[in-house]
């Protein structure tokens, strides 16, 4: 329970600070030029997860990210199943992109709650990228969904047999999603999820 909360917790964070972002990156692109943006274009901007920066997720607790992908069913749990519902609705109206799961060694927000010196933190603030020895346990990145204005609880109940968005469209086969660039594989190896 305590790991979906945190999950929560830096999914309404990182949506806050992805909207500020918006506010000044989409200045005279996603709001009005030279005027004050009215109340309603920065609560569409809100409600539709148009911002600037798209919101990816990480966790190190494989539960969570077994019943936010739906490779687990719903927990029985009414207090943690509104949440679990509330990261599967954010994934399913893509204000969350993707959903990962990696190792706990690689995790950089260890040393923020932990007495340690972390390499990966330094790595990631002095080169700008992180990197790490997973000891043969590749992350998980949960597929993208896609976009759905309109679902009901069973769609969210149902969020594993849902159409992903990679490979199901004609035409998308043969092309590599930006994770799998040459630029990063020599960084991380990320597993698509197949479910």
């Amino acid at each position: 329970m305590a790991e979906t909360l945190i999950a929560n917790f830096a999914k309404e964070l990182a949506q806050l600070v992805a909207m500020r972002l918006t506010e000044v990156l989409g200045h005279g692109i996603q709001t009005p030029f030279k005027s004050q943006t009215d109340l309603r274009i920065l609560i569409e901007l809100q409600e539709n997860a148009a911002w600037a920066i798209p919101i990816d997720q990480c966790t190190d607790c494989k539960d969570v990210f077994e019943l936010v992908t739906g490779l687990k069913g719903v927990p029985q749990d009414r207090y943690q199943r509104v949440y679990v519902m509330s990261l599967r609705e954010d994934r399913l109206k893509q204000a969350i992109r993707r959903f990962f799961w990696i190792p706990t060694s690689a995790m950089l927000a260890d040393c923020l709650t932990k007495q340690m010196i972390s390499a990966i933190m330094y790595d990631l603030l002095h080169f700008g990228y992180w990197q790490f020895d997973n000891k043969n346990l590749n992350p998980l990145v949960a597929p993208e969904l896609q976009l759905t204005h309109s679902y009901d609880e069973g769609d969210l109940v149902r969020i594993g047999r849902m159409p992903k968005q990679l490979g199901d469209q004609p035409g998308r086969q043969g092309k590599r999603p930006e994770w799998e660039s040459p630029s990063c594989a020599s960084f991380i190896k990320i597993s698509l999820l197949h479910m």
